[in-house]
């Protein structure tokens, strides 16, 4: 913290700040979340054009319930909205919106839910190419009830399903493409065509984004109910119907073939939050999450470099019943401790189950174990299964 202290200006502060935020269990008894919370709020004031404005706003508004009783939430939320005038090429301006939006039942009287709604709308027009047109395009959709008289919701609908053609390849075209499956008039000739791609991506595992489609579809059991019958269905979705059977049986049987423990073949997909999605080949096929503390540091650092790059991998959970496999990149077991691990280090570990007494965790590649009596700050019924936590290693483990 006294670091932060008349650094206010440096390009670095906001990251400090954020720091503090998530580890304000753990501050000295000589400072308080109090202060730490109290600091980022005045840092707002008349920073408004520097890049971490938006991350440090997000963090207060996150945290609202935790702020002490001189800052005002309603007031945080009413100069977010005042933010977004005029800032609408700002790389933050799609989260701030997001926040305000989620947050429109609590919001002051002078700020206008569906004006959020529409300015929403608006932002979308000619920005296919920002990273947060997806998630702003969700929440119209996902509000699409409420939205102003003058919103088409079903041109709303349209302009995502131009999107997911264009970016087929993109994390975030499964989730779009299946809210446009479940949402959309199923009779619609624009989905018709929609669902035909989808298939010819699926079908001949032209790109993993396509292939995490379909496979989303068949862990959901989609429905394919058509209102008019099934002879109304056209060629687009009886042949999304057709690869959605046949992907199907090869996840039963790549679940049927594979036992936990076993090392199967794969590519790193998409990167999605905590981790990677991978595409499993080995007799049948699959999708598999590699949590990111179970994958192999690419030597440039860049943690993206990975996607697309085809690997071995080590089963750690497979769960027939959910179809949930969880996969490491490192073969190495909890004796053999790799060089990166050493006995005294703290690092960052992802829950993979938890058990009564017991969390199993992987570090680095490895499966540990943490006892329930071990945890600092936290209890069993606090943590949740691909959660990050800090891990102090102690010693080895045999078996």
């Amino acid at each position: 913290m006294n670091w932060s202290i008349g650094r206010e200006d440096t390009p670095g502060w906001a990251f400090v700040w954020e720091r503090l935020v998530e580890h304000r269990r753990n501050l000295p008894s000589d400072l308080s979340s109090d202060r730490v919370f109290r600091t980022g709020a005045e840092w707002l004031d008349g920073r408004e054009d520097e890049p971490g404005w938006s991350f440090v706003w997000e963090f207060l508004v996150k945290h609202r319930e935790a702020l002490p009783d001189d800052i005002d939430a309603e007031q945080l939320l009413r100069i977010g909205a005042e933010w977004l005038d005029g800032r609408e090429d700002e790389s933050g301006w799609s989260f701030v919106w997001q926040f305000l939006v989620k947050y429109r039942d609590t919001l002051p009287d002078d700020i206008d839910a569906k004006q959020l709604l529409r300015i929403g709308a608006e932002w979308l027009d000619g920005r296919e190419g920002e990273s947060g047109w997806s998630f702003v395009w969700q929440f119209l959709v996902k509000y699409r009830d409420t939205l102003p008289d003058d919103i088409d919701a079903e041109q709303l609908l349209r302009a995502g399903a131009r999107w997911a053609q264009r970016h087929p390849d993109h994390r975030y075209a499964p989730t779009l493409v299946l809210k446009l499956l479940t949402t959309a008039p199923r009779f619609a000739e624009w989905l018709d065509e929609l669902a035909g791609q989808l298939a010819g991506l699926g079908e001949h595992a032209a790109t993993l984004g396509g292939a995490q489609m379909i496979h989303t579809l068949a862990k959901q059991d989609f429905r394919f109910d058509f209102p008019r019958g099934a002879d109304a269905a056209g060629p687009g979705w009886m042949h999304l119907i057709e690869v959605v059977q046949a992907y199907t049986l090869l996840r039963r049987r790549f679940l049927d073939n594979h036992e936990q423990g076993e090392t199967v073949a794969g590519t790193i997909g998409t990167r999605v939050k905590n981790g990677y999605i991978i595409q499993l080949l080995n007799e049948g096929a699959g999708m598999a999450f590699l949590p990111r503390t179970n994958a192999v540091r690419p030597p440039s650092g860049d943690w993206d470099a990975l996607v697309g790059t085809d690997a071995q991998f080590k089963i750690f959970k497979l769960d027939r019943t959910s179809g949930n496999i969880i996969v490491t990149q490192s073969a190495s077991s909890a004796w053999d401790v790799p060089d990166n691990l050493a006995v005294g280090q703290v690092m960052e570990g992802s829950i993979a189950e938890i058990g009564d007494y017991y969390l199993s965790v992987d570090v680095g590649g490895v499966a540990g174990r943490l006892h329930k009596d071990h945890l600092i700050d936290r209890s069993m019924g606090d943590l949740r299964v691909c959660e990050f936590i800090d891990c102090h290693i102690r010693k080895p483990m045999r078996g």
